[in-house]
């Protein structure tokens, strides 16, 4: 149950950096949400800040990709890998 969670953030980190547009990155962050939601309780206290840290990452990379305005041009994409 620790790997499966951990293994979910990991997929959608990887997700939100190659996410071409905000609402790509909004709904990952929507999956993120409902992936912590959805584990069980027995999950580990250091696996849960874990994913929480992943959750507010990819929070990070929305609001830095607003406060850019690069959603503005299309040709210019989302500044996540830098």
């Amino acid at each position: 149950m620790n790997d499966l969670l951990l293994h979910r953030m990991a997929g959608l980190i990887s997700r939100a950096v190659a996410a071409p547009s905000i609402a790509a990155l909004e709904s990952v962050r929507t999956r993120a949400i409902h992936s912590i939601a959805q584990a069980p309780t027995q999950t580990a206290a250091p696996v849960r800040d874990m994913a929480e840290e992943a959750r507010i990452s990819i929070e990070d990379m929305i609001d830095g990709a607003l406060s850019n305005r690069s959603h503005m041009s299309p040709a210019m994409g989302l500044p996540l890998a830098a």
